[in-house]
């Protein structure tokens, strides 16, 4: 199996806070915060099914291909879900759910 194409990226959005509160508790607006709302793009990885028949580790080491193709376009995230399409000769790979506790976001 070979990684054909990888398209990943985090998309960065900012929560800004109005600083209107009800109880009049706080005071004022805290600062705007960064944080990933998702995973654009997707991975596809090109097999023989000839050479690699699906079964006997097929997933297992398309997993590892795509948790390291994660790793290498979004480092930090934690892919915990995968949703994929399993094509003749090709699997094509979206992130479905993830954890982004340690990426790093650059300042804004």
């Amino acid at each position: 199996m070979t990684i054909i194409e990888n398209t990943l990226a985090a998309k960065i959005s900012i929560e800004h806070d109005s600083g209107d509160y009800p109880s009049g508790a706080g005071s004022g607006p805290r600062k705007p915060k960064a944080f990933v709302e998702e995973i654009q793009g997707h991975v596809i990885i090109g097999h023989d099914p000839a050479r690699a028949p699906i079964g006997d580790g097929f997933y297992l080491e398309l997993l590892e291909m795509l948790n390291d193709a994660a790793d290498e376009s979004v480092p930090g995230i934690r892919v915990i879900k995968w949703s994929h399409t399993l094509g003749t000769n090709k699997v094509t790979a979206t992130v479905a759910e993830f954890n982004a506790a340690r990426y790093e976001i650059a300042k804004y």
